[in-house]
């Protein structure tokens, strides 16, 4: 999770809101092979992204989930 310095507030995904990018399926934050993924925000609801699992950070994107 990173605070994002354009909303001012910690991006963190929503508990049971994450899909993969690939098929829009559900998706496990735990699993690899499931990002990229898209969520959403737990402190504002707007969309967020993350590309790459562990070092990856969530940022808000423009798409819609």
């Amino acid at each position: 999770m990173i605070t994002s310095s354009s909303t001012g507030h910690e991006v963190i995904p929503e508990i049971g809101s994450a899909r993969r990018v690939r098929d829009g399926q559900p998706a496990t934050l735990t699993n690899p092979t499931d990002y990229p993924m898209t969520a959403v925000c737990l402190t504002c609801g707007q969309p967020i992204r993350c590309d790459r699992w562990l070092l990856g950070d969530w940022y808000h994107s423009e798409r819609e989930i």
